[in-house]
C-alpha cells in the first residue's frame, strides 16, 4: 500500500436493501489508514468508518469505505503472526461450530472455509473427520497453514474458488464485516452448496447491549470491519440470497488474558516488561460471555 491512505469509495445506497435513506450512526475518528489496521489481531478500537444505519432495514455500513480492488490488495498481502499465538482458545470456538453442525445430521461432510486464515478451523474439522477445504486471500496466511498444520488452502480472492464440486457446508467466521458487497459472497456461497446444505456466519452484533453500552468504543469497531450486522438484518441477508434462517446463538471468545491484557495500554506494559508474567497469563484462559456477536446458520433452499 501507498504511504497515504488512498482514496475511498462512496456508498450511496444500502448495500443490504437499497435504500438511499439513511442516518449518521457514527463518525469517523481518523483520516488515514494503513495495511497494519486490517490485522485480525488489531487493537485499534474505535478507530472506525464513518458509519450509516440504513432508515429502511437498519443496516450499518461505511461511507466511504475502502472498495473491493483495494481490500484484495490490502488482505493479498496481509502478514499477523502474533494470531497464532491464542491457537487454543480459537480452537475451542471452532470445535463448539463443529458441534452444532453434526448435531443438524448431515448427509455429508465436505465443508468449505471461506476466509480460512491460518487453517486452523480447516485443520480441526479434518481431524473430526471432515472433508475441509478452505480460501484465503493471504499469501503468508495460506504459507502458515502449510507449514503450521500441513493444510493446502486456495490461495485467492473469496470468489475465485472453482465451482467444480459441492460442498455440505460453507462457513464465513468473522468474514462478511469485511466484505463492502457482502451479497456476492452469500451467491458464492450458494452456488458452492449443495441443496439443502448449511451456511454458517459469524459476525458483530451492532444491535447488542456491549455494543450500545461502549458505543463509539465497542470493540469490534476497528478499520477491518466496514459493516454490520443485527439479529434483525442477518436473516433477511439470508432470505434475499436463498436461505432460510435455522437457528441464531450468541457466539462467546475464549482468549488467554495475556492476550486480553495486552490489547489495552496498562495491560500491555505488564505483557511487555514483566515476560515471566506473561508466560503464566497466556496459559489462564478467559471465556467472554458478551453476548455481542451472532453465529448463525441458514439452509439453502431449492436446488
Amino acid at each position: 500500500m501507498p504511504e497515504k491512505s488512498p482514496p475511498l469509495e462512496p456508498v450511496s445506497r444500502c448495500p443490504l436493501c437499497g435504500s438511499p435513506e439513511r442516518g449518521l450512526h457514527l463518525a469517523s475518528t481518523f483520516e488515514e489508514f494503513s495495511s497494519g489496521d486490517f490485522k485480525i489481531t488489531d487493537s485499534h478500537y474505535g478507530k472506525r468508518w464513518h458509519f450509516q444505519r440504513c432508515r429502511q432495514c437498519g443496516f450499518v455500513y461505511a461511507d466511504p469505505c475502502p472498495g473491493a480492488e483495494l481490500l484484495n490488495l490490502i488482505y493479498g498481502s496481509l502478514e499477523d503472526p502474533e494470531y497464532g499465538s491464542e491457537e487454543e482458545g480459537r480452537g475451542a470456538n471452532f470445535s463448539r461450530i463443529l458441534n452444532r453442525l453434526e448435531r443438524l445430521n448431515l448427509t455429508g461432510k465436505r465443508l468449505l472455509d471461506m476466509g480460512a486464515a491460518t487453517g486452523l478451523f480447516v485443520s480441526i474439522a479434518r481431524k473430526k473427520g471432515w472433508s475441509a477445504e478452505g480460501v484465503e486471500p493471504s499469501r503468508w496466511a495460506v504459507e502458515t497453514a502449510e507449514r503450521q498444520y500441513g493444510v493446502k488452502l486456495h490461495l485467492g480472492e473469496l470468489l475465485s474458488y472453482p465451482e467444480k464440486e459441492l460442498f455440505d457446508v460453507v462457513t464465513m467466521l468473522d468474514l462478511v464485516e469485511h466484505l463492502p458487497n457482502p451479497r456476492e459472497a452469500l451467491e458464492k456461497a450458494r452456488r458452492l452448496l449443495k441443496p439443502g446444505g448449511i451456511l454458517v456466519v459469524v459476525t458483530p452484533n451492532v444491535d447488542s447491549f456491549a455494543a450500545r453500552l461502549f458505543s463509539g468504543r465497542w470493540w469490534h469497531y476497528r478499520p477491518p470491519h466496514i459493516l454490520f450486522f443485527s439479529g434483525k438484518t442477518l436473516p433477511l441477508f439470508f432470505r434475499q440470497g436463498g436461505f432460510s434462517p435455522l437457528k441464531v446463538y450468541p457466539f462467546h471468545w475464549t482468549f488467554s488474558l495475556r492476550y486480553l491484557l495486552s490489547r489495552f495500554s496498562p495491560g500491555k506494559w505488564i505483557c511487555d516488561k514483566l515476560t515471566p508474567m506473561s508466560k503464566l497469563l497466556g496459559r489462564l484462559k478467559v471465556k467472554l460471555f458478551l453476548f455481542d456477536s451472532l453465529e448463525a446458520y441458514a439452509r439453502k433452499e431449492g436446488s
